[in-house]
C-alpha cells in the first residue's frame, strides 16, 4: 500500500514537475519570440535601419555605433567651424553661432544641461529647443542669441561648475542662465553608464535558471528592477539603465544634491546681476515615474530666493495629445526629446521670459528684423564636403561630394562609410538641414548620376513643428525637381546612385518661391 502510494505521488510529482518544465520552455519561447522581433527592429543593418536613427542598446557593437553617432553628431558642428569654446576651465560651448550670426547688442540667454541640450540623437540640430527658442524670438523681432552649453552625459555639479568656475559669465555676457534639469542630474557619480548591479551575486538561483532560460531570466528581471525602482539596493544609480530605474531623488542624492547643487546655485545667483533659472525637461507626458523623480524638486527650490524654478511637467502633461505621440523622443529606440518636445520647452521658455523676465528684454532688442539668407546649417553625413558657391535674392548654390560606400571613411579609428542615413526612406540617402525653414519652388541638381530622388521635409502647421513626414519633389526633368504645396521646408534629402568610377560631385541650385521667405 505505501508503495502503491510512494508511485502515485511519484507520479503526480513528474506530471507537475513535467508541466512546469513545458511552461518554463513555452515562456522562454515566447520571450525569444519577443527579443528577436525587438532585435531585428533594434539591431543595426545598412541595408535597412539607419545608425543615426536608432539608439542601439543590444547589439555587440552598440559602443562603437554610440560613439560613431555622437561622432557624426559633433563633428558636423565642427565642420562648420562652430567649435567648442576652450578656456583655462573648459566649458562646453556649441557654438552654433558664428561670427557672423552671431548678434551685438542683443538678449543673451545661455541654456545648461546634458544631452537633453546638446541634441544627443537628434539628425537635425536646428530641432533642438534651445535653436528653436532662438529663431522664435528673432523672428518675433527680438535681437537674441540662444547660447547652449552642455555635453552628453554631465550631472549636475558639472554643469554648475561651468558657470561658477569658468570664463562663461565673462565671455557669454548672459541676460539669463538656465539650466535644464534632467532626473539623471543629481547623481554623482562619474560613469555615467550608471552602476549595475550584479544579479549572479543578487540572485544566484534565479541566475542559475537564467543559464536555462535566458529569456525568461531577462523578463523576470526586468519585472523586479521595475518593482524596486524606489529601492537603492537594486538601483543605486540616478541613471536609466538596462538594468534598472532611478531612484527618487531621497537620501544621499537629495542631501548632497541640496548642499552641492542647490545652496551653491543661490549663493552664486544672489551675487550675479541676472536671473538663475532651473527648469525640469520631461519627455514622457502622463508618466507616474517621471514625476515621481521630478516631485521632490519643488521643496527643494521652495526656499531659495535667487533662483527661479520651474517644474513644467503639468503643463507637459496638458500638451500631451495624441497628435505628438510620435514625436515625444528623438526616436522610436530614445528617450531624448525630439520635435513636440523641444517645441513644448521653447514655448514654455518662452512664457516664463514674458511673464516672469520681461524686464530683462530691453526696449532696442525690440527692434530686430531677422535674416532672411538661406542657409544650411546641418547636414548628414558629415563626409560630403558641403561648400556654399552662390547667393543672391534669387538662387542659392551648394556643392558637396556624394559619399561612397566603398570608399573607407574612418573617425576616431571608426569605419563610419557604411553608416549612411536610411530611414526614413528606407534607402541610403544624404540630409542637408536649413536653419530656418522656407518656401522652394525650384532645385536643380547638376552632376554625373545615374539617378537621383529628392524628397523633403516641412513644418506642420497644425503642430507648428517638423513631425518628420517625408514629401517627394515634382520630377519637371532629371535634374530639375520643383514644389509647389507652399510647404515651409526644413531639410531635404537626397538619394542617388552613380556608375562606378563616376564624378560623385554634385551641384544644388536652390530657388525661393516668389513672394515668399524663409521663416
Amino acid at each position: 500500500m505505501k508503495k502503491k502510494h510512494f508511485l502515485v505521488s511519484l507520479r503526480n510529482f513528474l506530471i507537475v514537475l513535467l508541466v512546469i518544465t513545458l511552461a518554463l520552455f513555452g515562456c522562454e519561447l515566447i520571450f525569444s519570440l519577443n527579443n528577436k522581433k525587438d532585435e531585428k527592429f533594434f539591431a543595426v543593418s545598412k541595408e535597412n535601419q539607419n545608425v543615426l536613427y536608432l539608439q542601439i542598446e543590444k547589439t555587440p557593437i552598440s559602443k562603437l555605433l554610440a560613439s560613431a553617432t555622437n561622432v557624426y553628431n559633433s563633428k558636423n558642428v565642427l565642420d562648420l567651424d562652430l567649435d567648442f569654446v576652450e578656456t583655462e576651465k573648459t566649458y562646453p560651448l556649441i557654438d552654433d553661432l558664428t561670427k557672423e550670426t552671431r548678434l551685438k547688442d542683443a538678449l543673451d540667454i545661455v541654456v545648461i544641461g546634458d544631452s537633453f541640450v546638446w541634441g544627443a540623437y537628434s539628425l537635425n540640430r536646428n530641432e533642438l529647443f534651445w535653436r528653436v527658442l532662438e529663431n522664435d524670438l528673432r523672428k518675433s523681432g527680438i535681437r537674441a542669441n540662444v547660447h547652449a552649453v552642455a555635453a552628453t552625459g554631465a550631472n549636475a555639479y558639472e554643469e554648475l561648475s561651468w558657470l561658477t568656475e569658468t570664463k562663461l559669465v565673462e565671455e557669454l555676457n548672459p541676460d539669463l542662465v538656465i539650466f535644464g534639469y534632467v532626473y539623471n542630474d543629481s547623481d554623482p557619480s562619474v560613469d555615467i553608464d550608471g552602476e549595475s548591479v550584479d544579479w549572479n551575486e543578487e540572485l544566484p538561483f534565479l541566475s542559475s535558471i537564467g543559464k536555462i532560460f535566458p529569456n525568461l531570466f531577462n523578463a523576470l528581471i526586468q519585472r523586479i528592477t521595475s518593482k524596486t525602482m524606489y529601492n537603492n539596493k537594486y538601483s543605486n544609480s540616478n541613471y536609466v539603465n538596462l538594468d534598472g530605474a532611478p531612484p527618487v531623488l531621497k537620501g544621499e542624492f537629495y542631501e548632497k544634491y541640496k548642499a552641492d547643487f542647490v545652496k551653491k546655485l543661490d549663493l552664486f545667483a544672489e551675487k550675479v546681476d541676472f536671473p538663475v533659472v532651473v527648469m525640469t525637461l520631461p519627455t514622457l507626458p502622463n508618466n507616474m515615474m517621471i514625476e515621481a523623480l521630478f516631485s521632490p524638486l519643488n521643496e527643494l527650490y521652495q526656499n531659495c530666493t535667487n533662483i527661479g524654478f520651474y517644474n513644467c511637467i503639468d503643463e507637459f502633461n496638458k500638451f500631451a495629445s495624441s497628435a505628438h505621440k510620435n514625436n515625444y523622443s528623438v526616436n522610436v529606440a530614445d528617450f531624448h526629446p525630439g520635435s513636440a518636445t523641444n517645441k513644448f520647452y521653447s514655448d514654455y521658455i518662452k512664457k516664463v521670459l514674458s511673464h516672469d523676465y520681461s524686464q530683462i528684454i530691453k526696449e532696442e532688442y525690440k527692434k530686430y528684423v531677422p535674416d532672411k539668407a538661406i542657409s544650411i546649417n546641418e547636414y548628414l553625413p558629415y563626409n560630403i564636403s558641403l561648400r556654399k558657391l552662390q547667393e543672391n535674392k534669387a538662387l542659392h548654390k551648394y556643392s558637396l561630394t556624394y559619399p561612397s560606400q566603398e570608399e573607407e571613411y574612418s573617425v576616431y579609428g571608426i569605419d563610419v562609410s557604411q553608416y549612411y542615413l536610411v530611414e526614413p526612406l528606407g534607402k541610403p540617402h544624404i540630409k542637408l538641414s536649413f536653419s530656418n525653414s522656407l518656401r522652394l519652388s525650384e532645385v536643380n541638381v547638376e552632376g554625373d548620376y545615374e539617378s537621383l530622388d529628392l524628397y523633403y521635409t516641412a513644418i506642420n502647421e497644425k503642430l507648428g513643428y517638423d513631425d518628420h513626414s517625408v514629401y517627394e519633389f515634382e520630377k519637371k526633368s532629371s535634374a530639375s525637381f520643383s514644389d509647389s504645396s507652399d510647404k515651409r521646408i526644413t531639410s531635404v534629402l537626397i538619394s542617388a546612385e552613380f556608375k562606378e568610377g563616376s564624378d560623385r560631385n554634385l551641384i544644388l541650385s536652390f530657388k525661393e518661391a516668389e513672394g515668399q521667405t524663409n521663416e
